[in-house]
């Protein structure tokens, strides 16, 4: 039996208990929440140990011995205590993304974790969305553009920039796809609705001469998540909501006889998606194996530090025009 903590019970941390509780042979062994009122709805839905702060839980050293894993969920700028406390405790711990309010911070938790020897995984949980798994396939290399869209109403609950909380996720992916270095960053944004930049579009270059242009927004009223990749061949167009991948392909067009319009043949390949999970499930699939084998977990403590490293550069040029 593997036993689970789960800190913090957002909206995030309540996902991360319906999926738990899906799996055979995982056990939610206790819940942590701060918050008084919340704690007490949890516990009305879920009859397991339930804790006010991590230095609770951690005092109950029958049970904190017993735990395999945990994940944090809670706002990014508690997660450096936390996950102190947690990887401190010898546990594996799953950190959500973005793993830390700073790269000195998320520099610190992947030092403590290499002292320890504690496996540390982020929650880039994109990474795990078939249509994400698909554009990793090597028949898309090569890209000329890739452009991405994450966008969706306004949530009071968030308080990081949406750069952080949202363009983070298409950051890592489009850093895994391209593997290459940025060479240069423009980017603007605005606040509206927060305090932070609620709306945000950058435009990279990297080394291998691929560009990308990445939209976050929290002020649409139409939830969307978008890839598309311009390759030599073909346009290929991914939604991470509906998990699909098209690939366009047309040949050359020409003028009608008649001059009045123009005419080309278009095909579209819809891509087979073999892995159809939900990506929460996928994600602590991996992570479950990563600790059971000994092995590093797929997306690093370095990768988390990488995509906060680019939204950081992001935000600055941001803030420069501001």
């Amino acid at each position: 039996m593997l036993n689970v903590a789960v800190v913090g019970t957002g909206v995030m941390g309540t996902n991360h208990l319906r999926v738990l509780h899906q799996f055979e042979g995982v056990c939610v062994a206790a819940i942590v929440e701060p918050d008084s009122v919340r704690r007490s709805e949890v516990a009305q839905d879920y009859e397991v140990n339930m804790f006010g702060s991590i230095e609770d839980l951690l005092a109950d050293k029958t049970l904190s011995d017993s735990l395999t894993a945990a994940v944090i969920a809670t706002p990014t700028s508690s997660h450096i205590h936390i996950a102190k406390e947690i990887v401190d405790a010898g546990i594996a711990t799953l950190i959500e993304k973005p793993i830390a309010a700073s790269i000195e911070e998320a520099l610190e938790i992947d030092n403590f974790a290499k002292e320890r020897n504690v496996p540390v995984m982020v929650g880039h949980v994109e990474r795990f969305n078939p249509a994400v798994i698909e554009l990793f396939d090597p028949i898309y290399s090569d890209p000329i553009h890739v452009e991405v869209r994450r966008i969706g109403p306004f949530a009071s609950r968030i308080t990081d920039s949406v750069i952080h909380d949202l363009m983070v996720h298409d950051l890592d992916i489009v850093r895994k796809f391209l593997d290459s270095e940025i060479t240069s960053v423009q980017a603007t944004g605005k606040t509206v609705l927060s305090s932070s930049c609620d709306i945000a579009t950058a435009l990279l270059t990297f080394e291998s001469g691929a560009t990308a242009s990445l939209t976050a927004s929290r002020l649409g009223q139409k939830k969307l998540r978008e890839i598309d990749i311009t390759l030599e061949g073909s346009f290929v167009c991914a939604d991470l909501l509906h998990r699909n991948v098209v690939v366009h392909r047309a040949e050359q067009g020409s003028i009608t006889s008649q001059g009045s319009g123009y005419k080309q043949a278009v095909e579209e390949e819809v891509r087979y998606l073999q892995n159809r999970v939900e990506p929460l499930v996928a994600e602590w699939e991996a992570f479950f194996s990563a600790i059971e084998n000994g092995e590093t977990p797929p997306v690093t403590v370095q990768d988390g530090i990488e995509a906060v490293r680019m939204a950081d550069q992001i935000a600055e040029v941001v803030a420069s025009f501001k």
